[in-house]
């Protein structure tokens, strides 16, 4: 971030950083988890693998259990 504000301005790092949390609140209704495409676009990182790109993915578990879209925001908003 220290090179980008000396090339670009200061604006540049605290725009990256706003435009980042914007993309990361980024859900799908009923439960099902986002592949946050946008973000992983903005960061760059569809050029390399992670580990849990390989094995351990929560979201591909069969027996994980979805909540409906009611229940989310029940508990979200702490009705």
């Amino acid at each position: 971030m220290q090179q980008m504000s000396v090339l670009y301005g200061s604006h540049m790092p605290m725009r990256f950083v706003t435009e980042r949390n914007i993309l990361a609140q980024t859900r799908r209704l009923g439960g099902y988890g986002s592949s946050m495409f946008g973000l992983n676009m903005h960061m760059e990182r569809y050029d390399e693998l992670d580990f849990m790109d390989i094995l351990n993915n929560p979201y591909e578990a069969p027996e994980m259990e979805r909540e409906s879209v009611h229940a989310q925001m029940e508990k979200a908003y702490g009705m």
